[in-house]
């Protein structure tokens, strides 16, 4: 709900949200996320390790808190090293920083778990989420442990915080995940979404990426007359146009975001994958004869 204030712009990775490059901070430092096609997982992580040391080394009495999220949504659907966190965790702790969890676009079931951070295994100091849990009603939690919740003791308030049209939502979507398998269902129809995507042979794709119903698909370039971004936005346009609406994302704007409902059926994966195949086909040959 503040996503747009000056510090939640000022703490984002991805610069186009940015919107000014005065809202960069030299109180806020960015790691380099733990990923690279370049390299292995575990040297992308343990290069991002070293930064974070660095600079706990550095300014760690200063730093308040790490923000996160357990898998990057605009970033491209980029899921870290299974040890990332845990190795991550135990360095804040050692410097008395606070990991924040950042679960917005991953809570409640999107991933195959209740919350993303469940695959790694850790338990952070502080969980946000949003969205999902209104459903289209606005709604937000900060959840946190009770030595951190006791700190919140002054006078406060907030005009729409807690209103009972927004709680009551929150309850019955809560009710709703839990009484239809939601999560379950999540991972059970990712894990089919994203075989069904592996098998899909196509000089496009680069690499499949995410877990549960949070998949990304990398789009690359196969000449220097069309961009992995163009090319990601025919696709789009072509699918729209067959009655599918698919996102996007990534810092280049070239990763296909597959986030459909947890309500929906193998039926409409399976005719939505059959027009991806007939989409990718047809825009392949159209560069072949213009090439």
């Amino acid at each position: 709900m503040h996503g747009r204030t000056h510090l939640t712009l000022s703490v984002t990775g991805i610069p186009m949200w940015r919107l000014d490059e005065k809202l960069v901070r030299e109180d806020i430092f960015f790691l380099d996320r733990p990923y690279s096609l370049e390299k292995s997982d575990e040297e992308a992580m343990n290069h991002t390790l070293q930064q974070l040391e660095s600079i706990l080394e550095e300014h760690g009495e200063k730093i308040a808190a790490m923000i996160l999220e357990p898998i990057q949504g605009n970033g491209g659907i980029i899921m870290y090293h299974r040890d990332f966190i845990i190795k991550a965790k135990a360095l804040l702790e050692h410097y008395g920083v606070l990991l924040i969890v950042d679960e917005v676009q991953t809570g409640y079931g999107r991933t195959g778990k209740m919350f993303g951070i469940n695959h790694y295994e850790v338990v952070p100091d502080i969980i946000v989420t949003a969205k999902a849990l209104g459903n289209g009603i606005p709604i937000s939690t900060f959840s946190t442990t009770d030595a951190i919740a006791q700190s919140f003791n002054k006078a406060s308030s907030s005009t729409f915080g807690g209103n009972p049209v927004a709680a009551t939502t929150a309850l019955s979507v809560l009710n709703n995940i839990e009484q239809h398998g939601l999560v379950q269902r999540a991972e059970e129809l990712g894990s089919y979404l994203k075989e069904r995507l592996q098998e899909i042979s196509s000089p496009f794709i680069q690499e499949i990426r995410g877990v549960g119903l949070m998949l990304g698909l990398q789009i690359q370039a196969i000449n220097d007359e069309v961009s992995s971004a163009q090319i990601t936005d025919i696709i789009l346009e072509e699918m729209k146009d067959r009655g599918f609406l698919i996102g996007k994302n990534g810092l280049n704007r070239d990763c296909l975001a597959f986030q459909p409902p947890l309500v929906i059926e193998k039926d409409d994966l399976n005719a939505m994958l059959s027009n991806l195949i007939e989409v990718l086909s047809g825009i392949l040959d159209r560069l072949t004869v213009t090439i």
